[in-house]
């Protein structure tokens, strides 16, 4: 399974690259969603038609959702360690800019 290293704490987030040459698009859910809703949404099966080409779509679970690492203390979500999670993503795919799409949180 895919799993991206945060540089800050080390803990670990689960996601999913469908690949492709085209821009990278990263979806983020709510704070509940895993990638497996993540992947059921409207926009991510609209760009799923698209050729890869156009996209590259990468899925992600937050810290503590899904199959990424589940840390109990508070102050393992802070903010700055959830965007290092993110930017773990990207580090991992060796992409240096994408789009993302989010909803709720």
């Amino acid at each position: 399974m895919p799993y991206a290293s945060n540089a800050l704490d080390g803990n670990q987030v689960y996601f999913e690259d469908d690949g492709g040459n085209g821009e990278a698009v990263v979806f983020y859910g709510g704070i509940v969603d895993s990638v497996d809703l993540l992947r059921t949404s409207h926009i991510a099966q609209a760009l799923q038609e698209s050729p890869q080409e156009e996209f590259r779509l990468i899925y992600a679970d937050h810290r503590g959702v899904g199959r990424s690492d589940k840390p109990h203390e508070v102050e393992a979500y802070a903010m700055r360690l959830r965007i290092a999670d993110a930017v773990g993503v990207l580090d991992e795919l060796g992409i240096e800019r994408a789009h993302f799409i989010g909803n709720s949180y």
